[in-house]
């Protein structure tokens, strides 16, 4: 014998306690509070309106039919040329100073610490080796 619970019974065959229990948590779910959550004597910086953009990695592909991933360089550098562009133009219209960040070591010393640069050579080597 198959018991049915109240996930499978329609809502018209509930209890009349389970339907008054379900219109009380959807009335009360959509109540909220807008309350500021301020100090008192709290005022804004006068250099409150700059923003430090951390560097934006943006990646774009497409799957092929096989299901490989295949990076496309055109895409990405024109999706982050522009998100780069929206952002500036948002920020600008609201009179934010954008700071780019700036790394304190070039991209080579980054690859040779973060250990990409032998990434790199490993799949171009396997790459010279296998071909397309």
């Amino acid at each position: 014998m198959i018991r049915r619970g109240l996930a499978t019974t329609p809502v018209s065959r509930w209890p009349t306690w389970s339907r008054l229990t379900l219109c009380v948590v959807l009335a009360v779910s959509g109540c909220s509070v807008n309350k500021p959550f301020q100090g008192d004597g709290y005022t804004r910086p006068a250099d409150a309106d700059r923003l430090l953009l951390m560097p934006i990695d943006i990646e774009m592909g497409e799957i092929s039919a096989a299901g490989m991933y295949e990076p496309k360089v055109e895409w990405t550098e024109q999706s982050l040329a522009n998100v780069t562009q929206a952002l500036n133009a948002e920020l600008g219209a609201r009179s934010v100073e954008v700071i780019p960040y700036r790394s304190p070591e070039g991209p080579i010393e980054l690859l040779e610490r973060t250990g990409l640069s032998h990434h790199f050579e490993v799949a171009q080597s396997l790459f010279e080796a296998y071909g397309d």
